[in-house]
């Protein structure tokens, strides 16, 4: 970081398809005091392809462009078919690529590949772009601050290979969002008029139409940070898929040159031609001019739909908007014969539409490099220019035996200090090494990559004790990599036994036995494990759809209530379409509500439903019928989350109810509470007889929710353990052909997650456990042998049997295969 109190000048820097412009700011005035602008021998930025294996490519922006080209002479480019390729790169090119890669969701990008000499070459346009970037900072400005612009979309790679070219040339850089460059620059000019509006319509959009891409980005404005001099500030959130769309560039050009030759078009282009005024191109006609050259597969659209769509948006959310910043080479573009400006005219009050800036092409950049000069002038004073929310970026853990991603940076919704360093206000504690350890490992999942990745450090020496550890964490938005450090110390001395320092570059992707990245959930279920993770039962939007009409109608007649409760017929119904399951979701059981009391739909709809049922269950539970007890069911299906109904369940469980049944399926299916789970459990497996609708709810309570065991005691669940082994033995002599043989062997696995509060429940060599052992593989052989045959499914039972095992000696991977059967 540059001392706050120095005058040197800064410089803002934006890189564009087909032009690019600096600005430079006075050091104390922060004024602007000279532009690096091309004048009339500017052309269209490119890369110069090397001819020889090794050699640096070179950043070509003056015309005459250089007449190496692909190695042949004069005229441009001698040499362009889909074979060769060309003798340069093209920055509108590498900018297409890059954004196409990211649409995909691809990693593996197109490169710009030709030949010389019979020898093949390739060039990454990341790697372009790279170059290009950091030469033509050092041009401007080497040695001085430097802010350049990036997309939006950037990802970390991206950004850390830019600030590594950038500094390998000497080149003191900063990168900036280009659309908070943009909100810098219209802040710049139109601040005062931010005073008067009401804080919901404090918001900028912020487009740019370029060649491969057209990207929509709404930057908040709130109220200057303590850090700053400024009254207001542009915040940033992270991008959204539908932000960003394909453009039409291509498609332009291939209209716009179509009577020329490849080469000819190609020329043009390449001589800096500029954006055809067309006023009608919706009929496009074949490839564009990428495909014909590199056979690159470029997405494209006719500029009527994106145009259309920005319309679009800009009538349904124009209330919202401050203002409208649109850059790019297409900014400007005539449709119809309307600009871009007039359709916002048309749109917006004329008094928005005059806080609304169009710069297409070179002056588009200009404004971009004026709003990263700005922010590099006041980053050098320590001045908060504008705020950001950083990447997820998640650690592996375990804690008391349980496995999960801890979250090391701030939330999606959390704005932090833009261009600032970032650190976790208090490091991660209680994370510990196991003693006898000579490695330690980390494992840590980015949002911006597809799986997980590792780096593992030795030891100075052998941890003879468990050692504790701390993670601090950092991060500068925008700037590449977040740095880990972890500080081990000898919980017995409490003495420091070294630092390890990871960032992303150093770790190594986790790779399956295909060679494919593995994610974040794979990951989980590929550890070992003491207890399984929860099998709730999720929401289906199709069943939910089916369901709707009957909801409908009972909402309808809910004011005759009397009658309602009496109509059993539509009640059952009722009943049967809450209850019906999604088999599309296979392996997972799926129905109209979640178990967590959630639908895919309007939740409205689902608590003015809800609501109606329990107050036809308050109105009748003194005087229970028919009626009563199928509302009692549809509770319970719908996994309602209220305390009063579950009291009230609990409260039944052992009175003489007319249908305990009903009360003991919807207390499986409701039950949240840790207390009333408990007086559950113990009344249930107080006797050696337990019914099968005893046993399933209580599985469905051990899957469902994460706390179940919380206020049971040890004892307790063991008896749970002992009463279902009993169940267990009993249904395997009978051929396993009961719900109950899957029940009780359901209980027995999930019963084990009391490890998360008690480390030392069900130990692997305890009588109890190896009891367990023993009657599960005499299963196995039983089912390999074609003495049992359970109902409820195809599950793979000899695999799902061992899996129980590996549970119990504290092994055990991935979902409870017993759990994923049809029901």
């Amino acid at each position: 970081m540059i001392k706050a109190n120095s005058t040197k000048p800064v410089w803002g820097l934006s890189l564009g398809s087909t032009s690019w412009a600096a600005e430079c700011v006075d050091g104390n005035s922060g004024e602007l005091i000279r532009q690096s602008i091309p004048g009339s021998k500017y052309s269209t930025p490119s890369i110069l392809l090397p001819r020889l294996s090794g050699e640096p490519t070179r950043l070509d922006t003056w015309t005459p462009i250089h007449v190496r080209g692909s190695g042949t002479s004069w005229p441009l480019e001698g040499v362009v078919d889909g074979v060769v390729g060309s003798g340069r790169m093209p920055v509108a090119a590498a900018w297409t690529a890059r954004s196409q890669a990211f649409l995909s969701h691809d990693q593996s990008v197109p490169v710009w590949r030709w030949s010389f000499d019979g020898v093949s070459h390739e060039l990454r346009p990341i790697d372009c772009l790279a170059d290009a970037i950091a030469q033509l900072g050092s041009w401007v400005g080497k040695k001085s601050p430097i802010a350049i612009t990036i997309p939006n979309n950037f990802r970390q790679l991206e950004q850390q290979l830019v600030i590594d070219r950038c500094r390998a040339s000497d080149v003191d850089v900063t990168l900036l969002w280009r659309p908070i460059a943009g909100a810098l620059a219209w802040l710049d000019q139109f601040e005062s008029t931010l005073g008067k509006l009401p804080e919901s319509k404090r918001n900028l959009l912020d487009v740019h139409a370029d060649w491969g891409t057209i990207t929509f980005t709404e930057i908040r404005i709130v109220s200057g940070h303590e850090s700053s001099s400024r009254k207001w500030l542009p915040a940033r959130s992270r991008p959204q898929g539908n932000d960003v769309t394909p453009g039409f560039g291509w498609a332009v050009e291939a209209i716009s040159r179509k009577l020329l030759s490849l080469t000819q078009r190609w020329s043009r282009f390449m001589d800096g031609g500029g954006v055809d005024d067309l006023r009608s191109c919706s009929q496009l006609d074949g490839s564009t001019l990428l495909d014909s050259i590199q056979q690159w597969e470029t997405a494209f659209v006719s500029p009527i739909e994106p145009f259309n769509s920005f319309k679009e948006r800009l009538i349904r959310e124009s209330a919202r908007y401050a203002g409208v910043v649109i850059t790019g080479d297409f900014a400007g573009f005539a449709l119809d014969g309307n600009t871009t400006l007039s359709i916002i005219l048309d749109i917006f009050a004329p008094k928005i539409a005059r806080t609304s800036i169009v710069a297409s092409g070179i002056e588009g950049e200009k404004l971009l490099a004026k709003g990263a000069a700005i922010f590099a002038n006041e980053r050098q004073k320590d001045i908060v220019s504008y705020l950001d929310t950083l990447p997820e970026l998640d650690l592996f853990v375990e804690t008391s035996g349980q496995f999960d991603w801890l979250p090391l940076l701030s939330g999606k919704d959390r704005f932090v200090p833009g261009g600032q360093k970032w650190q976790r206000p208090d490091p991660i504690r209680g994370l510990a090494v196991r003693r006898g350890a000579t490695a330690v490992r980390l494992v840590v999942a980015h949002e911006e990559f597809n799986g997980v990745r590792e780096i593992a450090a030795m030891l100075s020496e052998t941890a003879e004790q468990r050692l504790s550890a701390e993670l601090h964490v950092s991060a500068i938005a925008a700037q590449g990599n977040a740095a880990l450090r972890l500080d081990l110390a000898d919980e017995s001395q409490s003495r420091p036994m070294g630092k390890i320092h990871a960032d992303w570059r150093r770790m190594k992707p986790i790779l399956d036995k295909n060679g494919q990245p593995i994610d974040k959930n794979s990951y989980l279920k590929m550890q070992p494990r003491a207890f399984p993770e929860l099998m709730p039962r999720k929401s289906s939007y199709s069943c939910w759809n089916r369901s709707q009409s009957q909801i409908s109608e009972f909402i309808r007649r809910l004011p005759a209530s009397n009658k309602l409760v009496s109509d059993t017929n539509f009640l059952r119904s009722l009943n049967q379409a809450v209850q019906q399951k999604d088999q599309t979701q296979y392996p997972n059981d799926a129905t109209a509500i979640g178990s967590d009391f959630h639908c895919p739909g309007t939740k409205r709809i689902l608590d003015e439903f809800v609501d109606g049922l329990l107050q036809l269950w308050r109105k009748n539970k003194s005087r229970p019928n028919d009626g009563f007890v199928i509302v009692v069911r549809i509770l319970g299906y719908l996994s309602v989350d209220s305390l009063e109904f579950e009291n009230w369940l609990i409260k039944n469980i052992c009175s003489s109810f007319p249908d305990r049944g009903s009360v003991k399926h919807s207390f499986g299916l409701c039950a949240r509470d840790s207390g009333n789970i408990a007086k559950f459990l113990s009344a249930v497996f107080a006797s050696r007889d337990v019914g099968t609708t005893d046993l399933k709810s209580a599985s469905q309570i051990l899957r469902y929710r994460a706390k179940a065991t919380e206020a049971m005691t040890s004892e307790l669940c063991e008896n749970v353990f002992r009463v279902s082994l009993r169940v267990f033995e009993r249904e395997m002599a009978n051929g396993g052909r009961s719900f109950a043989f899957r029940w009780s062997s359901l209980i027995v696995v999930y019963i084990l997650r009391r490890r998360m509060f008690d480390s030392g429940f069900a130990e692997p060599e305890d009588k109890l456990a190896q009891h367990a052992k023993v009657l599960f593989s005499t299963a196995i052989r039983h089912s390999k042998s074609g003495k049992l045959h359970p109902i409820g499914g195809s599950v793979d039972l000899p695999a799902a049997l061992q899996q129980v095992i590996d549970y119990i000696d504290k092994k055990g991977r991935g979902d409870i295969l017993m759990a994923v059967e049809n029901q």
